[in-house]
């Protein structure tokens, strides 16, 4: 999570001329990356020392897995579900109350008459 912010943060302040971070060399999983800065966009961009291709993203930086991206949506969504739950049982429990409620509400307004103005 570190190597996340300190990457991220140094993309954020736009310090992609910093000699040491441009053209410079890492070993990632038994693979050499070198970072060279393009000109042009003003962007870092990876180098795989073993194959010659090149990528924007950071090969460092570690994609979610299929199980922490759904636990993250659950988490997103999880106090949705309690709430919803919360209402339904609470009608549920009080349901006769609350339908009672009603018919009184609904008869007390049949027998209302409008103003006359």
């Amino acid at each position: 999570m570190i190597e996340f912010f300190i990457i991220f943060s140094i993309f954020s302040i736009g310090a992609y001329s910093a000699p040491n971070f441009v053209s410079s060399e890492f070993s990632f999983n038994g693979v050499r990356w070198k970072t060279y800065l393009d000109e042009a966009s003003k962007r870092i961009f990876f180098l795989n020392s073993n194959t010659g291709k090149s990528q924007w993203g950071d090969p460092r930086a570690k994609s979610l897995s299929r199980v922490q991206k759904l636990s993250t949506m659950f988490s997103l969504f999880l106090p949705f579900l309690i709430v919803a739950l919360c209402v339904y049982l609470f009608y549920y429990i009080y349901r006769e109350k609350i339908e009672g409620s009603m018919k009184k509400l609904k008869v007390h307004q049949k027998g209302k008459r409008p103003r006359s103005q």
